[in-house]
């Protein structure tokens, strides 16, 4: 969602997805102008934007905001080296080695952007809520599967070992 002034951007809104460059030299987003506010997204790829306000969120590569005093960086994760970023606020910054992160970086691949048994913790349970970071932090399955294990600790029969199985 985007609003226009002038023919300029103002504010662009993400929430809920999975942006990737086509290109590994391009970054996913560029504005040099405006605001970008992300909220539970994944980027695979670098940012450079004029504004952010990220939220729950995992950019895979670099990010460079230009104005990082009116800017927010909150329960998100990114590559610390070539990034340039407001505070960061109980946000995981990382090297820059993220391909264990995910099942797949591939679109249309079936696990595209899901989160691996793998990944840091800071990650699968570093959003706001207790949930993952990324696209799929409002399914809440960290929350769920937690749940799930008490339920099942609490009725199953004593000296047997449950066995967890995520599907897709």
């Amino acid at each position: 969602i985007y609003t226009r002034e002038k023919g300029n951007i103002e504010k662009i809104i993400i929430r809920d997805s999975v942006i990737q460059s086509f290109d590994n030299i391009l970054p996913a987003i560029n504005l040099s102008g405006g605001k970008v506010e992300m909220e539970r997204s994944t980027v695979f790829g670098s940012m450079e934007v004029h504004r952010l306000y990220a939220s729950d969120s995992i950019i895979t590569g670099s990010v460079d905001v230009l104005d990082t005093q009116n800017s927010c960086f909150r329960f998100s994760s990114a590559k610390t080296n070539g990034s340039r970023l407001p505070k960061p606020y109980e946000s995981h910054l990382h090297s820059g080695d993220t391909n264990h992160w995910f099942t797949s970086d591939r679109f249309g691949h079936p696990c595209f952007a899901q989160l691996t048994e793998s990944a840091p913790v800071e990650i699968t349970r570093g959003a706001e809520n207790g949930s993952e970071m990324g696209a799929f932090c409002s399914l809440m399955n960290p929350v769920k599967l937690d749940s799930l294990k008490i339920k099942i600790e609490e009725y199953m029969p004593f000296g047997l070992i449950p066995i967890y199985i995520n599907q897709t």
